[in-house]
């Protein structure tokens, strides 16, 4: 437990700015539960942001890692759970999907407790979010029984489950429109492969027709009306010449 008087807030959070709204949603539930916390917000310079995370994290009981897909791949969540533990901090790692903690954090992640909000159980999930609660409380020195807005927590809930329904229906539009695209592609691909075939067509039927006129014009008749090959044509021209 870190009860140190220099701090500020109750609770530092880290995130990835990609999972905003759902993490707005936790801020929400806090703020019912009388618990403060330190946030970034803001696109500012990356200096001053340093200075800031710093001060945020050193000026907080706990430090929470919203972990997900995002926030893993995130080079200044690595830090700012690497700063955390180096200061002693109480780190609770919360799951917002089932990716796994990046191998840059999981060293510093080793026994600790985290919070899985993934779960489809209504019940299951009262009890996380109780649990998260929980482990907050603790570290502000209150001490048990302790009151949970029930309404509050209800409702933090919903919008947790709405906003997964929301994630599977841009999915499922992305993938309507992905196979969209595909099939547009594949009936251009066969529109002009037919128009290539019925080129191909009719070249062919003139290529034969060349062939005709070329025949024919190796054909000659002689004077008894006898058809010969284009070959003799300068000897029979001969003939006609001399009479011969």
């Amino acid at each position: 437990m870190n009860l140190l008087s220099n701090n500020k807030y109750d609770v530092f959070i880290s995130y990835s700015r990609k999972d905003y709204e759902t993490v707005e949603k936790f801020c929400f539930l806090l703020q019912h539960h009388n618990i403060s916390y330190w946030l970034d917000k803001e696109k500012i310079d990356a200096e001053l942001f340093k200075v800031k995370i710093v001060k945020g994290i050193e000026s907080s009981r706990v430090f929470i890692f919203f972990s997900s897909e995002n926030s893993n791949r995130s080079e200044w969540t690595e830090k700012e759970i690497a700063f955390a533990d180096k200061k002693k901090k109480t780190i609770i790692p919360v799951k917002l999907d089932n990716s796994p903690f990046s191998s840059n954090v999981q060293f510093d992640l080793v026994n600790r407790n985290s919070y899985n909000f993934t779960y489809e159980d209504k019940k299951r999930r009262k009890e996380v979010t109780k649990g998260f609660l929980r482990a907050i409380f603790k570290e502000k020195g209150k001490r048990e029984p302790y009151s949970y807005n029930e309404e509050q927590i209800d409702e933090f809930l919903e919008g947790l489950i709405q906003d997964r329904v929301k994630g599977s229906d841009y999915w499922k539009k992305f993938l309507i429109v992905l196979t969209g695209i595909f099939l547009c592609i594949i009936s251009v691909i066969f529109i002009i492969n037919n128009k290539n075939e019925d080129s191909s067509d009719y070249d062919d039927d003139d290529d034969i027709r060349q062939n005709r006129w070329d025949d024919d014009d190796d054909r000659i008749y002689n004077s008894h009306g006898d058809m010969v090959n284009g070959k003799l044509l300068e000897y029979y021209r001969n003939v006609e010449k001399t009479g011969i």
